[in-house]
């Protein structure tokens, strides 16, 4: 497996992750807190996977 793959399907796994929060959120499985405190968690990391995936395509 190439890095870029590598990279990509990690990128899938938060993005899919920062989905989840909001749909749990919306559900009220979660507070709206816990959404918060994912979503900072979350897009600086898919921000530097993007960043990153990018980088190798330039």
């Amino acid at each position: 497996m190439q890095p870029i793959e590598l990279l990509q399907k990690e990128l899938t796994k938060w993005n899919y992750s920062l989905k989840k929060s909001k749909i749990s959120f919306e559900k009220n499985n979660i507070t709206k807190e816990v959404h918060e405190e994912h979503k900072r968690n979350l897009i600086p990391l898919i921000d530097t996977y993007q960043k990153a995936i990018q980088k190798l395509l330039e």
